[in-house]
Protein backbone atom coordinates (compact mmCIF):
# COMPACT_ATOMS: atom_id res chain seq x y z
CA UNK A 1 0.00 0.00 0.00
CA UNK A 2 0.98 3.12 -0.79
CA UNK A 3 1.41 6.63 0.99
CA UNK A 4 -1.96 8.64 -0.71
CA UNK A 5 -3.82 4.87 0.29
CA UNK A 6 -2.67 4.83 3.40
CA UNK A 7 -4.42 8.17 4.50
CA UNK A 8 -7.09 8.30 1.63
CA UNK A 9 -5.74 10.76 -0.27
CA UNK A 10 -6.16 11.48 -3.83
CA UNK A 11 -2.90 12.74 -4.92
CA UNK A 12 -0.10 14.15 -3.35
CA UNK A 13 -1.32 17.58 -1.09
CA UNK A 14 2.78 18.88 -1.13
CA UNK A 15 4.07 18.25 -4.75
CA UNK A 16 6.73 20.95 -5.24
CA UNK A 17 5.56 21.66 -8.82
CA UNK A 18 3.41 25.03 -9.23
CA UNK A 19 0.01 23.98 -9.46
CA UNK A 20 -2.90 26.19 -9.72
CA UNK A 21 -5.29 23.87 -8.39
CA UNK A 22 -3.70 24.47 -5.26
CA UNK A 23 -3.01 28.33 -4.70
CA UNK A 24 -3.36 29.69 -1.70
CA UNK A 25 -4.74 33.06 -1.41
CA UNK A 26 -2.84 34.26 1.43
CA UNK A 27 -3.08 38.22 1.96
CA UNK A 28 -0.05 39.06 -0.01
CA UNK A 29 -0.98 37.28 -2.88
CA UNK A 30 -4.54 38.27 -3.12
CA UNK A 31 -3.36 42.25 -2.87
CA UNK A 32 -0.61 41.03 -6.02
CA UNK A 33 -3.29 39.23 -7.98
CA UNK A 34 -5.63 42.66 -7.47
CA UNK A 35 -2.38 45.12 -8.49
CA UNK A 36 -1.53 42.80 -11.61
CA UNK A 37 -5.44 43.55 -12.52
CA UNK A 38 -5.73 46.71 -11.81
CA UNK A 39 -2.29 47.40 -14.17
CA UNK A 40 -3.59 45.79 -17.25
CA UNK A 41 -6.73 47.43 -16.83
CA UNK A 42 -5.49 50.59 -16.28
CA UNK A 43 -2.92 50.14 -18.98
CA UNK A 44 -0.18 51.52 -16.52
CA UNK A 45 2.67 50.04 -18.41
CA UNK A 46 5.00 48.63 -15.85
CA UNK A 47 4.80 46.58 -13.12
CA UNK A 48 7.10 44.25 -10.76
CA UNK A 49 6.62 41.70 -8.53
CA UNK A 50 9.69 40.15 -6.48
CA UNK A 51 9.49 37.36 -3.46
CA UNK A 52 11.89 35.16 -2.14
CA UNK A 53 12.55 31.44 -3.74
CA UNK A 54 9.44 29.22 -3.00
CA UNK A 55 6.95 32.45 -2.04
CA UNK A 56 4.72 31.33 -5.09
CA UNK A 57 5.85 33.57 -7.79
CA UNK A 58 5.10 30.97 -10.69
CA UNK A 59 1.72 29.46 -9.31
CA UNK A 60 0.42 33.41 -9.17
CA UNK A 61 1.42 34.10 -12.60
CA UNK A 62 -0.14 30.80 -13.92
CA UNK A 63 -2.92 32.03 -11.86
CA UNK A 64 -3.29 35.23 -13.75
CA UNK A 65 -2.26 33.80 -17.04
CA UNK A 66 -5.68 31.43 -16.70
CA UNK A 67 -7.60 34.64 -15.83
CA UNK A 68 -6.70 36.84 -18.56
CA UNK A 69 -5.62 33.96 -21.28
CA UNK A 70 -9.15 35.16 -23.60
CA UNK A 71 -9.22 38.31 -22.78
CA UNK A 72 -5.58 39.74 -23.64
CA UNK A 73 -2.57 38.44 -26.07
CA UNK A 74 0.02 37.15 -23.59
CA UNK A 75 4.00 36.50 -23.84
CA UNK A 76 5.21 34.81 -21.08
CA UNK A 77 9.34 33.96 -21.27
CA UNK A 78 10.38 31.60 -18.83
CA UNK A 79 14.41 32.06 -20.18
CA UNK A 80 15.28 35.44 -19.57
CA UNK A 81 19.36 35.13 -20.17
CA UNK A 82 18.66 36.72 -24.00
CA UNK A 83 20.12 39.14 -25.77
CA UNK A 84 17.85 42.42 -26.64
CA UNK A 85 17.61 40.69 -30.58
CA UNK A 86 16.57 36.92 -28.66
CA UNK A 87 14.36 38.40 -26.17
CA UNK A 88 12.10 40.53 -28.95
CA UNK A 89 11.80 37.31 -31.41
CA UNK A 90 11.16 35.46 -28.52
CA UNK A 91 8.08 37.60 -27.85
CA UNK A 92 7.05 38.24 -31.25
CA UNK A 93 7.14 33.99 -31.26
CA UNK A 94 5.27 33.69 -28.41
CA UNK A 95 2.29 35.87 -29.56
CA UNK A 96 2.29 34.49 -33.06
CA UNK A 97 3.21 37.73 -35.13
CA UNK A 98 4.22 36.71 -38.57
CA UNK A 99 7.94 38.48 -39.50
CA UNK A 100 10.67 37.75 -41.68
CA UNK A 101 14.27 38.32 -41.14
CA UNK A 102 14.39 41.78 -41.50
CA UNK A 103 16.09 44.66 -39.79
CA UNK A 104 15.40 45.45 -36.49
CA UNK A 105 13.50 48.72 -37.45
CA UNK A 106 11.54 46.58 -39.49
CA UNK A 107 10.95 44.23 -37.10
CA UNK A 108 9.67 46.73 -34.25
CA UNK A 109 7.22 48.01 -37.32
CA UNK A 110 5.76 44.68 -37.85
CA UNK A 111 5.53 44.29 -33.72
CA UNK A 112 3.94 48.13 -33.78
CA UNK A 113 1.09 47.25 -36.13
CA UNK A 114 0.21 44.01 -34.15
CA UNK A 115 -0.34 46.15 -31.10
CA UNK A 116 -2.47 48.79 -32.62
CA UNK A 117 -4.73 46.24 -34.04
CA UNK A 118 -4.83 44.84 -30.66
CA UNK A 119 -5.62 48.10 -29.26
CA UNK A 120 -8.68 48.61 -32.01
CA UNK A 121 -9.79 44.96 -30.63
CA UNK A 122 -9.55 46.59 -27.00
CA UNK A 123 -7.50 43.49 -26.12
CA UNK A 124 -4.43 43.89 -24.09
CA UNK A 125 -0.77 42.90 -25.23
CA UNK A 126 1.27 41.59 -22.14
CA UNK A 127 5.02 40.19 -21.41
CA UNK A 128 5.46 38.50 -18.42
CA UNK A 129 9.29 38.01 -17.49
CA UNK A 130 9.56 35.24 -15.11
CA UNK A 131 12.84 34.92 -13.13
CA UNK A 132 14.17 38.68 -14.52
CA UNK A 133 16.54 39.05 -12.24
CA UNK A 134 18.39 37.01 -14.82
CA UNK A 135 18.15 39.53 -17.41
CA UNK A 136 20.91 41.03 -18.98
CA UNK A 137 20.86 44.67 -18.87
CA UNK A 138 20.77 45.66 -22.51
CA UNK A 139 18.09 43.17 -22.25
CA UNK A 140 16.10 45.57 -19.68
CA UNK A 141 17.01 48.53 -21.49
CA UNK A 142 14.93 47.01 -24.64
CA UNK A 143 12.02 46.42 -22.62
CA UNK A 144 12.43 49.99 -22.05
CA UNK A 145 12.47 50.94 -25.50
CA UNK A 146 9.30 48.28 -26.25
CA UNK A 147 7.52 50.40 -23.37
CA UNK A 148 7.67 53.33 -25.61
CA UNK A 149 5.26 51.80 -28.12
CA UNK A 150 2.19 53.90 -27.18
CA UNK A 151 -0.82 55.86 -28.37
CA UNK A 152 -1.92 59.39 -27.37
CA UNK A 153 -4.30 57.79 -25.02
CA UNK A 154 -2.50 54.40 -23.70
CA UNK A 155 0.42 52.15 -23.61
CA UNK A 156 -0.10 49.50 -26.28
CA UNK A 157 2.27 47.26 -24.30
CA UNK A 158 1.96 46.10 -20.68
CA UNK A 159 5.12 44.52 -19.11
CA UNK A 160 5.43 42.43 -15.88
CA UNK A 161 8.70 41.53 -14.24
CA UNK A 162 9.01 38.63 -11.97
CA UNK A 163 11.65 37.66 -9.85
CA UNK A 164 14.03 37.29 -6.48
CA UNK A 165 14.72 40.38 -4.08
CA UNK A 166 17.81 40.99 -6.15
CA UNK A 167 16.08 41.79 -9.00
CA UNK A 168 15.09 45.20 -7.19
CA UNK A 169 18.58 46.01 -6.65
CA UNK A 170 19.30 45.51 -10.41
CA UNK A 171 16.91 48.45 -11.23
CA UNK A 172 18.16 50.67 -8.17
CA UNK A 173 21.39 50.91 -10.22
CA UNK A 174 22.17 54.64 -11.92
CA UNK A 175 22.24 52.83 -15.52
CA UNK A 176 18.77 51.38 -15.01
CA UNK A 177 17.02 54.28 -13.35
CA UNK A 178 15.23 55.76 -16.50
CA UNK A 179 13.33 52.06 -16.71
CA UNK A 180 12.71 51.96 -12.60
CA UNK A 181 11.07 55.32 -12.96
CA UNK A 182 8.70 53.76 -15.38
CA UNK A 183 6.99 50.91 -13.05
CA UNK A 184 4.03 52.43 -11.53
CA UNK A 185 2.97 49.15 -9.61
CA UNK A 186 5.29 46.99 -7.27
CA UNK A 187 4.62 44.48 -5.39
CA UNK A 188 6.69 42.29 -3.04
CA UNK A 189 5.21 38.40 -1.95
CA UNK A 190 6.06 37.79 1.85
CA UNK A 191 6.61 34.19 3.30
CA UNK A 192 2.94 33.16 5.40
CA UNK A 193 2.33 33.90 8.74
CA UNK A 194 1.92 30.95 11.40
CA UNK A 195 -2.00 31.42 11.05
CA UNK A 196 -1.82 31.52 7.44
CA UNK A 197 0.64 28.09 7.56
CA UNK A 198 -1.81 26.25 9.25
CA UNK A 199 -4.61 27.40 6.88
CA UNK A 200 -2.12 26.44 4.35
CA UNK A 201 -1.36 23.49 5.23
CA UNK A 202 -4.84 22.62 5.44
CA UNK A 203 -5.86 23.55 2.43
CA UNK A 204 -4.22 21.71 0.28
CA UNK A 205 -5.01 18.94 2.25
CA UNK A 206 -8.88 19.34 1.79
CA UNK A 207 -7.70 19.51 -1.94
CA UNK A 208 -6.02 16.08 -1.95
CA UNK A 209 -8.73 14.46 -0.01
CA UNK A 210 -8.27 15.01 3.65
CA UNK A 211 -8.84 11.35 4.07
CA UNK A 212 -7.85 10.18 7.47
CA UNK A 213 -4.76 12.21 8.44
CA UNK A 214 -5.01 14.91 11.25
CA UNK A 215 -2.74 17.18 12.61
CA UNK A 216 -1.34 17.45 15.82
CA UNK A 217 -1.34 21.27 17.55
CA UNK A 218 2.40 20.80 18.66
CA UNK A 219 3.67 20.63 14.98
CA UNK A 220 2.86 24.25 14.35
CA UNK A 221 6.06 25.67 16.21
CA UNK A 222 8.84 22.93 14.45
CA UNK A 223 7.05 24.08 10.83
CA UNK A 224 7.22 27.40 11.07
CA UNK A 225 10.81 27.44 12.45
CA UNK A 226 12.14 25.37 9.90
CA UNK A 227 10.10 27.10 6.95
CA UNK A 228 10.19 30.41 7.97
CA UNK A 229 6.46 30.59 6.57
CA UNK A 230 7.34 30.22 2.72
CA UNK A 231 5.45 27.45 0.84
CA UNK A 232 7.94 25.31 -1.13
CA UNK A 233 9.56 24.69 2.43
CA UNK A 234 6.17 24.15 4.09
CA UNK A 235 5.41 21.37 1.73
CA UNK A 236 9.38 19.41 1.63
CA UNK A 237 9.01 19.39 5.41
CA UNK A 238 4.75 18.29 5.38
CA UNK A 239 5.77 15.36 2.81
CA UNK A 240 8.35 14.23 4.85
CA UNK A 241 6.85 14.26 8.34
CA UNK A 242 3.77 12.43 6.36
CA UNK A 243 5.97 10.19 5.32
CA UNK A 244 7.40 9.80 8.77
CA UNK A 245 3.95 8.79 9.95
CA UNK A 246 3.34 6.39 7.76
CA UNK A 247 6.63 4.26 8.55
CA UNK A 248 4.55 4.21 12.15
CA UNK A 249 0.98 4.09 11.15
CA UNK A 250 0.23 6.79 12.55
CA UNK A 251 -3.14 8.65 11.14
CA UNK A 252 -1.70 11.68 13.64
CA UNK A 253 0.57 13.69 12.41
CA UNK A 254 2.70 15.34 15.29
CA UNK A 255 5.96 17.36 16.66
CA UNK A 256 7.54 14.50 16.57
CA UNK A 257 7.56 13.23 12.73
CA UNK A 258 7.87 16.77 12.02
CA UNK A 259 11.22 16.76 13.79
CA UNK A 260 12.28 13.57 11.99
CA UNK A 261 11.28 15.17 8.43
CA UNK A 262 13.39 18.24 9.44
CA UNK A 263 16.31 15.96 10.63
CA UNK A 264 16.16 14.39 7.00
CA UNK A 265 16.20 17.66 5.34
CA UNK A 266 19.04 19.12 7.29
CA UNK A 267 21.04 16.01 6.46
CA UNK A 268 20.55 16.61 2.78
CA UNK A 269 18.55 13.56 2.59
CA UNK A 270 16.78 12.60 -0.89
CA UNK A 271 14.00 11.12 1.12
CA UNK A 272 11.34 11.63 -0.86
CA UNK A 273 13.01 10.19 -3.97
CA UNK A 274 13.80 6.88 -2.30
CA UNK A 275 10.33 6.23 -1.02
CA UNK A 276 9.46 4.84 -3.94
CA UNK A 277 12.59 2.48 -4.62
CA UNK A 278 12.10 -1.35 -4.21
CA UNK A 279 14.05 -1.28 -0.98
CA UNK A 280 11.54 0.92 0.91
CA UNK A 281 8.88 -1.08 -0.87
CA UNK A 282 9.39 -4.18 0.68
CA UNK A 283 10.73 -2.11 4.32
CA UNK A 284 7.20 -0.36 4.42
CA UNK A 285 5.42 -3.41 3.02
CA UNK A 286 4.92 -6.16 6.00
CA UNK A 287 4.50 -3.08 8.40
CA UNK A 288 1.54 -1.49 6.81
CA UNK A 289 0.01 -5.13 5.57
CA UNK A 290 -0.43 -5.28 9.35
CA UNK A 291 -2.85 -2.28 9.57
CA UNK A 292 -4.22 -4.37 6.41
CA UNK A 293 -5.02 -7.40 8.43
CA UNK A 294 -6.40 -5.35 11.58
CA UNK A 295 -8.87 -3.11 9.52
CA UNK A 296 -11.54 -6.21 8.36
CA UNK A 297 -12.89 -4.96 4.78
CA UNK A 298 -10.68 -1.80 4.62
CA UNK A 299 -8.44 -1.85 1.25
CA UNK A 300 -7.52 0.48 -1.53
CA UNK A 301 -6.50 -1.42 -4.19
CA UNK A 302 -8.02 -0.04 -7.91
CA UNK A 303 -10.72 -2.06 -9.23
CA UNK A 304 -9.85 -3.02 -13.07
CA UNK A 305 -11.20 -1.88 -15.69
CA UNK A 306 -14.44 -3.42 -16.00
CA UNK A 307 -14.88 -2.81 -19.99
CA UNK A 308 -11.90 -5.25 -20.40
CA UNK A 309 -11.21 -7.68 -17.96
CA UNK A 310 -9.94 -10.47 -20.18
CA UNK A 311 -6.40 -11.28 -19.97
CA UNK A 312 -3.96 -11.85 -22.64
CA UNK A 313 -4.23 -15.54 -23.41
CA UNK A 314 -0.14 -15.73 -22.96
CA UNK A 315 -1.23 -15.04 -19.57
CA UNK A 316 -4.31 -16.80 -18.26
CA UNK A 317 -3.37 -19.85 -20.13
CA UNK A 318 -0.04 -20.33 -18.69
CA UNK A 319 -0.78 -19.01 -16.46
CA UNK A 320 1.90 -16.47 -15.03
CA UNK A 321 4.22 -19.29 -15.19
CA UNK A 322 5.39 -20.83 -18.56
CA UNK A 323 6.81 -24.60 -18.12
CA UNK A 324 10.09 -23.24 -19.84
CA UNK A 325 10.80 -21.29 -16.60
CA UNK A 326 14.02 -22.02 -14.58
CA UNK A 327 14.96 -21.58 -11.16
CA UNK A 328 17.66 -18.70 -10.76
CA UNK A 329 21.18 -19.89 -9.73
CA UNK A 330 22.43 -18.88 -6.07
CA UNK A 331 23.72 -15.91 -7.35
CA UNK A 332 20.72 -14.71 -9.24
CA UNK A 333 18.91 -14.69 -5.75
CA UNK A 334 18.79 -11.34 -3.46
CA UNK A 335 16.84 -11.66 -0.47
CA UNK A 336 14.77 -8.52 0.63
CA UNK A 337 16.84 -6.06 3.37
CA UNK A 338 16.15 -7.48 7.16
CA UNK A 339 13.22 -4.75 8.13
CA UNK A 340 15.20 -4.70 11.28
CA UNK A 341 17.69 -2.58 9.29
CA UNK A 342 15.27 -0.12 8.47
CA UNK A 343 14.51 0.97 12.23
CA UNK A 344 11.00 1.09 11.74
CA UNK A 345 10.29 -1.00 14.94
CA UNK A 346 11.77 -1.39 17.97
CA UNK A 347 14.25 -4.12 18.93
CA UNK A 348 12.16 -4.71 22.07
CA UNK A 349 9.24 -4.86 20.73
CA UNK A 350 10.13 -6.82 17.79
CA UNK A 351 11.06 -9.49 20.01
CA UNK A 352 7.77 -8.84 21.80
CA UNK A 353 5.89 -9.68 18.71
CA UNK A 354 8.27 -12.81 17.82
CA UNK A 355 7.69 -14.38 21.31
CA UNK A 356 4.23 -14.28 21.30
CA UNK A 357 4.13 -15.37 17.61
CA UNK A 358 6.00 -18.18 18.62
CA UNK A 359 3.50 -19.07 21.32
CA UNK A 360 0.93 -18.56 19.08
CA UNK A 361 2.10 -21.27 16.19
CA UNK A 362 2.94 -23.43 18.86
CA UNK A 363 -0.69 -23.53 19.89
CA UNK A 364 -2.03 -23.74 16.32
CA UNK A 365 0.97 -26.95 16.20
CA UNK A 366 -1.12 -28.65 19.19
CA UNK A 367 -4.22 -28.18 17.57
CA UNK A 368 -5.82 -25.83 20.05
CA UNK A 369 -7.32 -23.74 17.54
CA UNK A 370 -10.61 -23.64 19.26
CA UNK A 371 -10.10 -19.64 20.29
CA UNK A 372 -8.04 -18.87 17.48
CA UNK A 373 -9.41 -16.29 14.89
CA UNK A 374 -8.68 -16.19 11.74
CA UNK A 375 -7.47 -12.54 11.70
CA UNK A 376 -5.05 -13.28 14.50
CA UNK A 377 -3.24 -16.19 12.53
CA UNK A 378 -3.05 -14.21 9.49
CA UNK A 379 -1.80 -11.09 11.37
CA UNK A 380 0.73 -13.48 13.17
CA UNK A 381 1.73 -14.51 9.69
CA UNK A 382 2.10 -10.74 8.92
CA UNK A 383 4.46 -9.70 11.97
CA UNK A 384 7.35 -12.74 11.56
CA UNK A 385 7.74 -11.70 8.36
CA UNK A 386 7.81 -7.85 9.68
CA UNK A 387 10.70 -9.67 11.75
CA UNK A 388 12.36 -10.79 8.16
CA UNK A 389 11.36 -14.57 9.29
CA UNK A 390 10.15 -15.42 5.83
CA UNK A 391 9.93 -19.12 6.96
CA UNK A 392 7.88 -18.52 10.18
CA UNK A 393 5.64 -16.34 7.72
CA UNK A 394 5.32 -19.18 5.18
CA UNK A 395 4.32 -21.66 8.33
CA UNK A 396 1.91 -19.36 9.71
CA UNK A 397 -0.15 -18.60 6.30
CA UNK A 398 -0.18 -22.72 5.61
CA UNK A 399 -1.68 -22.76 9.07
CA UNK A 400 -4.11 -20.30 7.75
CA UNK A 401 -5.11 -22.10 4.68
CA UNK A 402 -5.39 -25.72 6.47
CA UNK A 403 -7.41 -24.26 9.25
CA UNK A 404 -10.13 -21.49 7.50
CA UNK A 405 -9.43 -22.47 3.49
CA UNK A 406 -12.45 -20.49 2.70
CA UNK A 407 -11.59 -17.51 4.65
CA UNK A 408 -12.13 -14.18 2.43
CA UNK A 409 -8.27 -13.38 3.76
CA UNK A 410 -7.73 -16.59 1.87
CA UNK A 411 -6.69 -14.05 -0.81
CA UNK A 412 -4.42 -11.96 0.99
CA UNK A 413 -2.58 -15.09 2.63
CA UNK A 414 -2.04 -16.37 -0.69
CA UNK A 415 -0.70 -12.86 -2.30
CA UNK A 416 1.84 -12.64 1.04
CA UNK A 417 2.78 -16.48 0.96
CA UNK A 418 4.38 -14.75 -2.69
CA UNK A 419 5.87 -12.42 -1.17
CA UNK A 420 7.48 -14.26 1.63
CA UNK A 421 8.63 -17.16 -1.16
CA UNK A 422 10.19 -13.78 -3.36
CA UNK A 423 12.03 -12.80 0.27
CA UNK A 424 13.82 -16.16 0.21
CA UNK A 425 14.73 -16.39 -3.54
CA UNK A 426 12.47 -18.73 -4.42
CA UNK A 427 11.14 -16.69 -7.17
CA UNK A 428 9.89 -19.85 -8.99
CA UNK A 429 7.44 -21.02 -6.02
CA UNK A 430 6.85 -16.93 -5.37
CA UNK A 431 5.39 -16.84 -9.31
CA UNK A 432 3.16 -19.93 -8.67
CA UNK A 433 1.44 -18.25 -5.63
CA UNK A 434 0.90 -14.93 -7.61
CA UNK A 435 -0.56 -16.97 -10.25
CA UNK A 436 -2.81 -18.73 -7.53
CA UNK A 437 -3.91 -15.25 -6.75
CA UNK A 438 -4.88 -14.36 -10.09
CA UNK A 439 -6.37 -17.93 -11.52
CA UNK A 440 -8.34 -18.03 -8.46
CA UNK A 441 -9.33 -14.36 -7.55
CA UNK A 442 -9.73 -13.15 -11.06
CA UNK A 443 -7.94 -10.61 -12.89
CA UNK A 444 -10.15 -7.87 -11.81
CA UNK A 445 -9.64 -8.97 -7.99
CA UNK A 446 -8.30 -7.05 -5.38
CA UNK A 447 -4.46 -8.40 -5.12
CA UNK A 448 -4.50 -9.22 -8.74
CA UNK A 449 -2.62 -5.73 -9.41
CA UNK A 450 0.08 -6.52 -6.75
CA UNK A 451 0.51 -10.07 -7.50
CA UNK A 452 0.86 -9.12 -11.11
CA UNK A 453 3.68 -6.39 -10.56
CA UNK A 454 5.25 -8.74 -7.90
CA UNK A 455 5.40 -11.88 -10.71
CA UNK A 456 6.86 -9.12 -13.19
CA UNK A 457 9.76 -9.12 -10.75
CA UNK A 458 10.24 -12.75 -10.27
CA UNK A 459 10.25 -13.40 -13.90
CA UNK A 460 13.20 -10.63 -14.14
CA UNK A 461 14.86 -12.19 -11.41
CA UNK A 462 14.76 -15.58 -13.89
CA UNK A 463 16.18 -13.58 -16.68
CA UNK A 464 12.75 -14.03 -18.11
CA UNK A 465 12.17 -10.14 -19.20
CA UNK A 466 9.84 -10.86 -22.04
CA UNK A 467 7.11 -11.98 -19.58
CA UNK A 468 8.07 -9.23 -17.22
CA UNK A 469 7.43 -6.58 -19.60
CA UNK A 470 4.47 -8.73 -21.51
CA UNK A 471 2.42 -8.88 -17.91
CA UNK A 472 3.96 -4.98 -17.29
CA UNK A 473 2.44 -3.74 -20.83
CA UNK A 474 -0.77 -5.58 -19.57
CA UNK A 475 -1.34 -4.09 -16.48
CA UNK A 476 -1.02 -0.94 -18.18
CA UNK A 477 -3.78 -1.11 -20.36
CA UNK A 478 -5.65 -2.97 -18.28
CA UNK A 479 -5.50 -0.50 -15.44
CA UNK A 480 -5.33 3.34 -16.98
CA UNK A 481 -5.19 6.40 -14.81
CA UNK A 482 -4.22 4.33 -11.33
CA UNK A 483 -1.52 3.99 -9.29
CA UNK A 484 -0.88 0.35 -10.92
CA UNK A 485 -0.60 2.04 -14.11
CA UNK A 486 2.23 4.16 -12.75
CA UNK A 487 3.85 1.48 -10.54
CA UNK A 488 3.85 -0.93 -13.96
CA UNK A 489 5.36 2.42 -16.05
CA UNK A 490 8.26 2.72 -13.07
CA UNK A 491 9.03 -1.09 -13.45
CA UNK A 492 8.61 -1.05 -17.72
CA UNK A 493 11.27 1.98 -17.46
CA UNK A 494 13.12 0.67 -15.04
CA UNK A 495 13.39 -2.95 -17.03
CA UNK A 496 14.49 -1.28 -19.91
CA UNK A 497 17.20 0.84 -18.43
CA UNK A 498 18.98 -1.98 -17.05
CA UNK A 499 18.85 -4.66 -19.61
Amino acid sequence: MDILKFFGLREDPFKLTPDPDYFFSSESHKEALQSLDYVIQQREGFCLITGEPGTGKTTLIKIFIEKWKNQAEIALILTPSLSPEEFLVSVLDDLKVKYRDRSKSETLKVFRDFLLEKSHEKKPVIIIVDEAQSLPVHTLEELRLLSNLETEKEKLLQIILVGQPELDDMLNEGNLRQLRQRITVSMKLVPLDSGEMLEYINYRLIKAGKGFLRLDKGLKNPIYAYSQGIPRKINLVSSRAIMAAFLEESSVITAKHVKYAISHLKDGSSYRRSIFTPRFYYGAAGLTAILLAAGSGLYFFPAANKTSTAAPSSIAGGAILPPSTTVATEDDKTSLPSVKDENVISGALLNEKINAVNKFQQNVKSNVTAAVKPEDLYRRGLEVFLAGRFDDALSSFKDFTKTFPKHALREDVTYWSGEAYYAKGDYKKAIAEFDKVVKDYSYSGRKAPDALLMASSAFVKLDNTKKAEEILNWLIQQYPDSDTEERAKERLKELKLFQ
